[in-house]
């Protein structure tokens, strides 16, 4: 997924959605939080 739709999942407030894994396809983004480090990979 791309970094914004990354951003509005990350924003719902509820337990993560995805149970696979999910890359997240970004440019600016330079780290992914630390609570989803297991979960979500940044490609860029």
């Amino acid at each position: 997924m791309g970094r914004v739709t990354f951003e509005i999942v990350k924003g719902f407030g509820t337990e993560w959605p995805y149970k696979k894994p999910v890359f997240v396809l970004s440019n600016t983004m330079k780290e992914v939080p630390v609570e989803y480090k297991v979960k979500v990979f940044l490609i860029g």
